[in-house]
This record gives structure tokens, C-alpha cells and sequence, in this order.
């Protein structure tokens, strides 16, 4: 079974892990492992009274931090541990809607255009052009258009049949409410 957020989630017979949180739990795995030497090293000193037992669980400290750190705060960021650079490019999507506020409303799809060069396969940004087509512009064309540019570009079956349900509405919407003034 596959599951997908922007291709985020992988095979998992439905456990619904993010590959980032399954790639931590691995080194988190791992690290234990290494550090459970330590652990037992430690406690026996520690039943021993002898102060050398703080040591080895400073290491395993070190050892599991990392892992665990990036686990927890994985949903925000590297915060602790900033080792990880996204691959994926970084789509701006405040500057289109700052255009559209400011009724520049072709120059936002260009916007919009330069995200889908960027990344074809974010549905989030023909969802937003076919609204801003549609609601603000009453152009069922460009809604057409990018519903096309969509089909085209997508590769992700849940993402087309979203694709597809949105489009649906929009026609809807221009054919219905635009035309009858309900």
C-alpha cells in the first residue's frame, strides 16, 4: 500500500510513515545499538560506586541525541541538528498572493508558471492558479489550461483525482454561478 503527501510517504503496509521519520528511526536504531554497550558499561560502574559510570553515559548521550532530536523535531526543522538540506526547491507562495491582493492578477499566474518550472509536480500550485482563474479572473480558459498543465505534469494518482475534483468545481462554479447570479 502506497501512501503520498508530495511524495513524502513510503511503502509501509499502511503505517503511514514519513520517509524522514523512518530514515531516523533507523539511525536512531543504529545509534542505540552502538551505545548500548555503553549503557551496560555505565550501570555497572554506577552499581560499583565508582564515578567513572557518568562517562559512558555522556557518550551515549552524544550518540543518541542527534537521532532522537531529529526524530522529535523533525515536523519543524533541524533545529538542534541542522545536518539536512532539502533537496526540493523552497516555492514562495506569499509573492502570487500578494499580487492577487493587489488585483495584479497576471502577473501572479506568471508567478504561478515559474513555480510549476520549478516544481511540476506540486499540485498546490495549479489548484491556486485555477482559483485565482477562476474567482478573481472568471476565466474558465486558464482554468483549462492549468487543469491541463496539471495532467500533464502530475505523476501522482491522488494528486490528479484532487486535480480532477477541483476542476469539476470550478466549472461548476463559472458555469453555474457566474451565469445564472446565484
Amino acid at each position: 500500500m502506497y501512501n503520498s503527501y508530495d511524495g513524502l510517504l513510503i511503502k509501509n503496509e499502511g503505517l503511514g510513515m514519513r520517509k524522514d521519520t523512518a530514515e531516523s528511526l533507523l539511525v536512531l536504531g543504529v545509534s542505540f545499538l552502538f551505545a548500548l554497550p555503553l549503557i551496560i558499561l555505565a550501570v555497572h560502574w554506577l552499581r560499583q560506586m565508582s564515578p567513572y559510570g557518568v562517562f559512558p553515559l555522556i557518550l551515549v548521550a552524544f550518540l543518541i541525541a542527534p537521532p532522537l532530536c531529529d526524530l522529535v523535531f523533525s515536523g519543524i526543522g533541524g533545529v538542534i541538528f541542522p545536518r539536512k538540506v532539502s533537496k526540493s526547491p523552497h516555492l514562495a507562495f506569499s509573492i502570487p498572493e500578494s499580487m492577487i491582493i493587489d488585483g495584479e492578477y497576471e502577473k501572479a499566474l506568471e508567478k504561478y508558471m515559474e513555480m510549476i518550472n520549478m516544481a511540476p509536480n506540486n499540485i498546490e500550485i495549479y489548484l491556486a492558479a485555477m482559483k485565482l482563474a477562476s474567482e478573481k479572473m472568471g476565466n474558465s480558459d486558464i482554468v483549462q489550461e492549468y487543469f491541463s498543465l496539471g495532467l500533464k505534469y502530475l505523476d501522482n494518482l491522488p494528486d490528479r483525482k484532487r486535480l480532477a475534483f477541483e476542476y469539476k468545481y470550478y466549472i461548476r462554479y463559472w458555469n453555474g454561478f457566474k451565469t445564472t447570479g446565484r
